[in-house]
Formats: structure tokens, sequence, C-alpha cells
């Protein structure tokens, strides 16, 4: 009797051990509570007329290969505006223009568009630091800057490993004597390496303007690997390159009979469950089984103690 009743006792501490422990977990976070127990302090600046700029147009990071540019700011409490560009060609040698000197723009609030042409003789292929500065009679603001690059070519690389090709993706803008809105481009050699640094296929490939897409298909000739792809734009007289060479890699399979990589995820890599769920899931079973052991523990000392008394 002692036993069981020790068994029992066992029993129903580690029930509520497991009880507290899914109870605990299941709180929320305390620094998620919407409720504070600390009194916060809310400071609050008055900012007035302090002038301020903020360039939404172009993003930071942009890559271009039109050069005819639009540079577009929103200001507030700003009188005068000025706009600074800073340029490194492709020989890596910096300028610096002032392209907007403490410009009136007419009113304290509001936007401002300015057409940076980069194709003059100032500006080039490169990369570009545009900063702005708002100022009124009171005060200058802080600057906003943003960078982009001008490039003669971009390329995007697909990998088709079904076809076993290799597809190059171009844009660019192409010479083209009778438009306004000419490019540069009128030829881009296409150049692959392996891993050694080896040119693959003998000979570049020739792309002439305006064609945007090729298809490379070396799928007799090389093996699966990483390759990198070179793309090199050069003008009417294909002497030397408008710019430094656009380098992608790209890794090529054509084995098609290769074993799968083992995945290594698990069953439930593709759920969005939490190692916390897994850890409340088993206590939670864990509890049920502790508790159904409880039940029929009981039910048999019952049982027991029935036949006893008759």
């Amino acid at each position: 009797m002692r036993k069981t009743q020790k068994k029992v006792f066992g029993l129903v501490g580690l029930a509520l051990v497991i009880a507290t422990t899914v109870f605990a977990a299941l709180l929320p976070n305390p620094s998620s509570s919407a409720v504070s127990t600390v009194t916060d302090t809310v400071v609050v600046r008055v900012v007035g007329d302090v002038p301020d700029v903020n360039i939404t147009v172009p993003k930071s990071g942009a890559v271009f290969v039109d050069p005819n540019r639009v540079i577009s700011f929103d200001y507030e409490h700003v009188k005068y505006a000025t706009m600074k560009v800073k340029y490194v060609d492709k020989d890596g040698v910096s300028h610096e223009y002032t392209e907007l000197d403490r410009l009136i723009v007419g009113e304290e609030v509001g936007g401002k568009a300015y057409n940076l042409d980069l194709t003059g003789p100032k500006y080039g292929y490169g990369e570009y630091t545009i900063t702005v500065i708002g100022e009124n009679d009171g005060g200058v603001s802080d600057e906003d800057k943003i960078t982009f690059s001008l490039y003669p070519v971009v390329a995007k690389v697909t990998n088709d490993e079904e076809n076993e090709k290799i597809y190059l993706d171009l844009d660019y803008k192409p010479y083209d004597p009778e438009s306004s809105d000419s490019g540069d481009v009128e030829t881009l050699i296409v150049n692959i390496y392996d891993e050694n640094g080896n040119l693959v296929g003998g000979s570049p490939i020739t792309v002439t303007a305006p064609e945007k897409r090729i298809a490379i298909d070396y799928s007799d000739e090389i093996a699966s690997g990483k390759y990198k792809i070179e793309v090199t734009a050069y003008g009417g007289d294909g002497e030397e390159p408008l710019y430094k060479p656009v380098i992608k890699t790209v890794d090529y399979d054509i084995d098609k009979n290769a074993l799968p990589v083992p995945d290594t995820g698990g069953l439930f890599k593709n759920l969005n469950i939490s190692q916390a769920d897994y850890l409340i899931t088993g206590l939670l079973i864990f509890g049920m089984v502790g508790i159904g052991g409880l039940v029929f523990i009981n039910r048999r000392n019952n049982r027991r103690s029935s036949r006893r008394r008759k």
C-alpha cells in the first residue's frame, strides 16, 4: 500500500512539474507584454523650422545603363538647396562637381526633381555619390547621400540544367547613329573561364548590338563545375573597353545521373515550427501520458479496495 502511495505521489508531483513548465513556456515574454510595470519617459523634440532634405530617387545602390538620370528629393523648411556629385571614372580617378549651388527652391516644404545628364564631358561610366544639403536663413540641414553606378552593360546569368545551356541576358544601350538617344555599345566580348582560370571553348564569343540574349551550349565540351563569365563592352573603335568587364559566376551542372544530396534538414524543415514549439508539444504529450497513468492506477486501487471490502 505504501509503495503504491509513493508511486501515486511521485507521478502527481511529476505531472505538476510538467504542467508548471508548460504554463511558464506559454506565458508571453515580459519584454513584449502590452502592459509595462515601468514608467516610461517620453521625450518630445520640437523640430521647429530646422531644414531637412531626403533623396527619394534613385535608391542607393542602384545600377544603370541609361545615362539620363533624374535626382529627386523632398525637403522641409528649406529655402536653398545644394547638390554635389562625386564621380569615380574607369581609371579610379575621383571628380567632384557642384550641380546645384544654393538654388532657391521657391517654397519651404515640397519636392524637387533635377535632370542629371551623365553623357556630358564631365561624366561617364563609373561610380557616383550624390549629396544634397538644404538650408534656410537660420541653419543648414544634415547631408542626405546616396550612391549608384553607371555601367555600359549589365549581365544576368541563368543556368538551364535541363537543356544543358547557360543563358546570358544583357542589358545595354546599343549604338545607333540614326537615333538621338543612341548608346555607346557596338560589340560585347564574352569569355568563360573554369575554376583554374583557363579559357573555355577556345575563343571568346562576340555579341553584336542590338542582340540582348545568347545561349551558351558547352554540354559536350565542359564538365560540371564553377565557371566565371566575363563580359566586356566596346564602342565603335573597338580598341579600348568602355569600362571594366562585368564578372558573373555560375555553377554549371550537367551530371543528371548524380545522386541527390542528402537532406539533413529533417522531416519538418519546411514547416514553420520552432524548437520551443517542439518542447511545449513534447511536454504536453508527456503530461497527458502521466495523467493517464494516474487515472489508471487510481482505478486499479479502487477496484482492489472494493474487492477487499467484499
